[in-house]
């Protein structure tokens, strides 16, 4: 199944383990999404952004050896810039800064098919938002 509001997309990709990198962009490409990306590391990402508009984004909370703040620095500039986002972690929820609880957070182990689901759901509700002018 192809997502109508996935297809064509420029996803943000930011997962710093290879193999599940790789996967997360099958899963996305199934989706004829367009893949920014994989980025594990913060320069890399916010030069991407700086060059490229990006749709939407999928990001890995923890960056190898980085301080998962600047993760959240990421996400704090995709909110200001009104772009919808998943996480997909292996942290603890409890442990995600309160101004993101909004935000869909899938928890790894999870099935990368699963992420266009999440992220098509977000970006359903998303529009939403935007429709009725929230």
């Amino acid at each position: 199944m192809i997502f109508d509001n996935l297809r064509g997309k420029c996803v943000l990709l930011v997962e710093d383990d290879y193999l599940q990198a790789s996967d997360l962009a099958e899963a996305l490409r199934s989706q004829q999404s367009d893949i920014l990306g994989p980025f594990s590391d913060l320069e890399s990402i916010f030069g991407a952004l700086e060059k490229t508009k990006v749709d939407m984004a999928v990001l890995d909370i923890c960056l190898g050896s980085e301080q998962v703040h600047h993760v959240y620095d990421v996400a704090d500039l995709l909110v200001a810039s009104g772009i919808p986002f998943i996480f997909f972690t292996g942290m603890d929820f409890a442990e995600i800064p309160a101004r993101f609880h909004a935000v869909r957070c899938l928890v790894k182990p999870v099935d990368p098919a699963a992420v266009p689901v999440a992220l098509a759901i977000t970006i359903a509700e998303h529009a939403t938002r935007l429709h009725v002018g929230h």
